[in-house]
């Protein structure tokens, strides 16, 4: 509970209060837990969605570098005699 509401809780309990009082109190207490249960859900969501996104974004990055090394690797000329090629295929 946010600290104000938990103050506004403990007055309630040691003041003596009327019953359109205490009927107040309760609807805000039960507003405030639902606002904060819609709210936790909400980051929930936010939260996953997020952490689906940054797992997509690192699959992309990996893809990305395997790109560039392969256009590096493809930009290389081909060798001019046979042991220079078998040594390029090694290399590559």
């Amino acid at each position: 509970m946010a600290p104000d509401l938990e103050r506004l809780n403990e007055l309630g309990y040691r003041l003596p209060l009327n019953d359109t009082e205490i009927k107040r109190m309760q609807n805000l207490n039960r507003s405030w837990s639902s606002a904060n249960a819609q709210t936790t859900e909400r980051f929930s969501k936010l939260q996953s969605f997020l952490l689906q996104q940054q797992t997509f974004l690192e699959k992309c990055e990996t893809w990305m570098e395997f790109l560039v090394q392969t256009e590096e690797k493809l930009a290389v000329g081909i060798s001019g005699n046979y042991q220079s090629l078998i040594e390029q295929q090694r290399a590559h």
